[in-house]
């Protein structure tokens, strides 16, 4: 790959660039995210993460540098919510087997980050919110949610956020090349890549795949 101009690139230090790959996508979208989030996560506040994957995962640890925060994560794999738990999630819980999600967050959330986008997950976001909250959409599930006046709580907020910026992404690799983020990858051959994606569309991958081409 050519790149015209150097300030494009992104310095990554001692970083492994084949573990360091999900950085411009899965680290840079939900620092993104939580950084515009920013007036809802004030101390005390109340941050509900739907959806574990490989943005979950770092969604949970940008909101975990803030203070005073109270974060739950949602989702249905349960070998997910205790990697959450693991990881510092106050509370995990699968609303669909009827767990009391409202319950850890003391009734409402005042910020939701729905990285998954599908009816039922916005449906749940908008439903636990707190007055004046806020729902971000990042996952692309293809999801609607229908809206009236009296749909979520008074006065909330419905945006999308999608991926960031190249200075967000030094501040993200800046991050990680000082050990303050973690994150899996597993590493597949770039012939199985089709192989992959239907994991990925299955749930089944932990964290992020890389494909990484055959060297003859």
């Amino acid at each position: 790959m050519l790149v015209p101009d150097a300030r494009y690139l992104v310095p990554l230090g001692a970083l492994d660039p084949v573990h360091a790959a999900p950085l411009a996508d899965a680290g840079l979208t939900p620092f993104r995210a939580v950084r515009r989030a920013a007036p809802w996560l004030q101390p005390g506040a109340r941050a509900l993460i739907i959806g574990f994957g490989g943005l979950g995962q770092f969604a949970l640890q940008y909101l975990r540098r803030r203070d005073g925060l109270q974060v739950v994560v949602c989702d249905t794999d349960p070998d997910k919510r205790a990697q959450a738990l693991a990881a510092g999630a106050d509370a995990a819980a699968d609303p669909p087997r009827g767990e009391p999600l409202a319950g850890a967050l003391e009734d409402a959330a005042d910020a939701v980050f729905d990285f998954v986008g599908t009816d039922a997950t916005l449906q749940l976001g908008a439903s636990l919110l707190a007055p004046g909250g806020l729902l971000m959409v990042i996952g692309e599930g293809g999801g609607t949610l229908g809206f009236r006046f009296d749909a979520t709580a008074l006065e909330t907020w419905l945006t999308t956020s999608v991926w960031g910026s190249l200075s967000e992404l030094r501040e993200v690799a800046a991050l990680a090349g000082s050990g303050k983020l973690t994150w899996d990858v597993e590493l597949v051959p770039l012939g199985d890549a089709a192989k992959a994606h239907d994991r990925l569309a299955a749930g089944q991958v932990r964290g992020r795949i890389v494909l990484v081409p055959a060297v003859n």
